[in-house]
């Protein structure tokens, strides 16, 4: 490896945040005695952060619908607002190279204090404990079930603890074992067992040991990797990317692994062919999807307040409105109940729709109610839309599940309602719940449009509310649940539903807060 090479690959690791202790020490000891690697160093840093000023200047353009939402008129304007964006991009880097190049010399003392400063994450909450053993022993700082983790590691003697992510990646560490968080999509463990669950939203998570690197490809995984190094990896769902990792620091050899495949990973790189020596991989019990269990009194509490529809998912009746004799659902894709509850599944594209439109739900304003268990963080999952009979990708209402990023600003896997009116297939008004919903565990949501707000209560609080004056109407419309809309083979939800509750008008807060209490209580 070259000079310059060298001293790239350290500066690409530190502004990537995957820079060892190792590696910082060399690369703070060119930065000291060579002028050259300085330059580089500069050049790169510049660049990085043109690019990250570049991304901020797009930010305004972010809250631009996607492409497949948006009317047709306006679909080539945003590909030249993107093009634009890109022209200005490479203006900004072409001057900051210029100014890099023709900048003062600058103190070799200053650079070194500087890279500390620019791999500092300590402030940012990467992941809690949600579950530990009682024979937990910790020869680093010791932690509680419930503590915010953030870039740290963690070392184990004794016991075993399991860890969730901002972004939902579970990882089960057992004794004797050294894990380093780093940020929320890459960690490090110099030797222990551990186990991976990686949801959608989570792809691309990467774990490094000293010889090896493993990339996740939206799967359940597992490594053991003693103490000399030696890594073993063994796949139970999905895929996996496996690197041998050379002297340059780059993969040397790699295998891409599918369920039930296996490496060990040392001076070489060999597949696992005695499949009984998987059983001593760790893994994260899955369990049982929680019941709900709905009481005779929230069932009482919800007709009181006298729905238009409601649909419990009672087998058996699973497709009777108890509210009237009117708007059966259609169940698609085989969708069945499971237990007094719809069970929408990976792959099965699940999803149904009222048989009839919905007249007048949009008069007087309105009101959507259910008890929802996600099974995962993904990109997007659609809930509940009105859309139009005769255009079914036209919607008064879409709600859905966010994802981290989605082209929208928002937190995090946020509970979106947009609201339209009149229904169009691009543009409308958002509100937010401005908190992360909660996965593998029922809660109670309501979305309420009056004549001034959209509002979103989440187990009988308001989470969110905007205002706006969108208008009413008597027109018919038509329910789906579970994807974008009837047309559209889109944005599936994954997980379960009970207990779909519409009303003709908006409910006040103290009803809402009573139909959950009369659960919950």
């Amino acid at each position: 490896m070259n000079f310059e090479t060298k001293v790239k690959h350290l500066v690409s690791a530190l502004l990537d945040d995957k820079i060892t202790r190792e590696e910082g020490e060399q690369l703070d000891k060119l930065l000291q005695e060579s002028e050259e690697a300085r330059k580089i160093y500069r050049r790169m840093v510049d660049m990085d952060i043109a690019l990250q000023e570049t991304s901020e200047f797009e930010a305004p353009f972010k809250d631009l619908p996607q492409p497949e939402e948006m009317p047709e008129k306006f679909r080539a304007t945003r590909f030249q607002l993107h093009v634009f964006q890109a022209i200005a991009a490479s203006l900004l880097i072409a001057l900051v190279i210029t100014f890099t190049e023709s900048s003062p010399e600058v103190d070799k003392r200053e650079v070194a204090k500087s890279i500390p400063q620019t791999v500092k994450t300590e402030e940012i909450v990467l992941a809690r404990i949600i579950e530990m053993s009682s024979n937990v022993n910790w020869q680093s700082e010791p932690y509680l079930i419930g503590d915010d983790l953030f870039a740290e590691k963690l070392v184990l003697t004794e016991g075993s603890v399991l860890i969730k992510y901002e972004n939902g990646a579970e990882i089960k560490l057992e004794a004797p074992v050294s894990y380093e968080l780093r940020s929320l999509s890459y960690a490090k463990i110099d030797y222990g067992d551990l186990a991976a669950r990686i949801p959608q939203a989570a792809q691309g998570f990467t774990v490094d040991s000293p010889r090896a690197s493993v990339v996740d490809l939206g799967t359940e995984f597992s490594m053991k990797v003693d103490k000399n190094g030696e890594t073993q990896v063994f796949v139970f769902e999905g895929e996996v990317e496996t690197s041998l990792i050379g002297e340059d620091g780059n993969t040397f050899k790699n295998a891409r692994l599918s369920a039930n495949e296996g490496v060990v990973i040392n001076d070489d790189l060999s597949l696992i062919k005695d499949q009984s020596k998987t059983s001593s991989f760790v893994r994260i019990n899955t369990g049982e999807n929680p019941t709900i269990g709905i009481l005779d009194k929230y069932v009482e509490e919800v007709k009181n307040d006298q729905p238009v529809a409601y649909w419990r998912f009672e087998e058996g009746r699973e497709h009777v409105n108890e509210a009237s004799e009117l708007f059966p659902l259609s169940f698609e894709n085989s969708l069945a109940p499971e237990n007094g509850v719809l069970s929408f599944k990976e792959g099965s594209d699940h999803y149904f729709q009222v048989n009839s439109p919905i007249h007048g739900i949009n008069a007087n304003g309105y009101t959507v109610e259910f008890w929802l268990n996600p099974d995962e963080y993904r990109s997007q999952m659609s809930l509940l839309s009105f859309v139009l009979p005769d255009q079914p990708t036209w919607h008064l209402l879409y709600t859905s599940l966010t994802g981290e990023k989605d082209g929208l600003k928002h937190s995090p896997f946020n509970v979106r309602m947009s609201s339209r009116f009149p229904a169009n297939n691009g543009s409308g008004v958002n509100c937010f719940s401005n908190q992360a919903f909660m996965t593998r565990q029922w809660s109670h949501y309501v979305f309420v449009k009056d004549s001034q707000n959209l509002s979103i209560y989440i187990n009988g609080e308001l989470a969110n509310t905007v205002k706006t004056s969108l208008g009413s109407d008597n027109q018919a419309y038509q329910l789906c649940f579970g994807r974008i809309d009837s047309e559209r083979s889109m944005r599936y939800y994954i997980g379960q539903l009970d207990e779909l509750a519409i009303y003709n008008y908006p409910l006040e807060a103290d009803q809402i807060k009573g139909h959950f209490e009369a659960q919950v209580k």
